[in-house]
């Protein structure tokens, strides 16, 4: 009876303005915590524990002032599913930017200073290889997720506060297969597959900046029998975020001379074969939430170039077309 009523004293004064354990010793301090949720994508649901990746949650003030970074990991999360990290901060109001996935094999990060840098210095830009021939900045290693979520965190100094930061994959698969409509035996080593877009920059709202443009190439090419005489190529690339106001050159060429098979905004063909039951739902949205496209190419024998490309089940000829 004693400890109710202490208890309830300590409610009643917490009431009047106190902190969480100011009263007793044996009531719970406050916690402050923000969640990771990974549930942007075509499943509507968190894919955040299997990602496996290193997250950097980056603290601003009110006034966009860089505070402080917290760092975990997506295999640490908790026995409910989800993943939450302890923030040690007093009552405020702060903006968080949560990167994922940003390592500096393959992400250059910029360098913050408390108390000095801004939210609008944050960004995060791919690494890439200079290629002396021509000047262009190329990638053709594979990219692992790269996450990206941001939230408003405002802190009680009288209750528990907590936030969830709800992510967006930026890394997309591109899966190609090239098949000849006669099923004649197609050489890895005879075709090139590359996408040119200015996606590698981006800034603490995840919006691309000018000067990250990158040639992304493929990272994986095999010859494949499937059998039924099919034989067919395939082909896989890695790129970032794709916009739908932006394009993106799909390029696809033969032989040491790179003679050109196809050349085409890949994501005006994204969009256009958008599945009728996701018609409600916004271009970008659907670029963003989708993280791996495939795409088949046929080739006419007689010309040597291709002919028709198919995603999902609708297919289109190019010949006629305005590519």
């Amino acid at each position: 009876m004693e400890r109710l009523h202490r208890i309830l004293l300590a409610s009643a004064l917490c009431g009047l303005g106190c902190s969480c354990s100011a009263v007793y010793e044996d009531l719970a301090p406050c916690e402050y915590s923000v969640s990771f949720v990974y549930d942007y994508n075509m499943a509507f649901a968190d894919a955040f524990p299997s990602t496996s990746v290193d997250v950097s949650l980056y603290v601003f003030d009110a006034d966009s002032t860089f505070l402080t970074t917290y760092t975990g990991q997506a295999e640490d999360y908790g026995g409910d599913g989800y993943y939450t990290l302890p923030v040690p901060l007093p009552a405020g109001t702060y903006h968080l930017v949560a990167w994922g996935g940003h390592t500096p094999e393959s992400f250059e990060t910029t360098e913050l200073m408390p108390g000095t840098s801004k939210l609008e210095d944050l960004s995060v830009r791919l690494r890439g290889m200079q290629r002396a021939s021509d000047g262009q900045t190329y990638w053709n290693k594979p990219l692992n997720p790269l996450l990206h979520g941001q939230s408003i965190f405002v802190i009680d100094s009288f209750a528990h506060s907590h936030a969830t930061v709800h992510l967006m994959n930026n890394t997309k698969t591109l899966g190609f297969l090239i098949q000849t409509e006669g099923g004649d035996t197609l050489s890895p080593e005879q075709f090139h597959f590359d996408i040119s877009v200015e996606n590698a920059w981006m800034n603490h709202g995840n919006e691309l900046l000018e000067g990250g443009t990158m040639v992304y190439g493929e990272h994986f090419k095999s010859h494949l029998t499937p059998g039924e005489g099919v034989d067919v190529l395939k082909a896989e690339v890695h790129t970032l975020r794709l916009m739908a106001d932006q394009p993106a050159r799909l390029r696809i060429s033969s032989g040491m001379a790179k003679n050109e098979l196809l050349d085409i905004d890949l994501v005006s063909y994204l969009i256009m074969f958008k599945s009728i039951y996701y018609q409600n739902m916004e271009d970008q949205e659907w670029l963003d939430r989708n993280n791996s496209f495939n795409i088949v190419f046929f080739m006419n024998q007689n010309t040597g170039r291709i002919s028709s490309l198919q995603i999902g089940p609708w297919k289109v000829r190019l010949e006629d077309m305005q590519l």
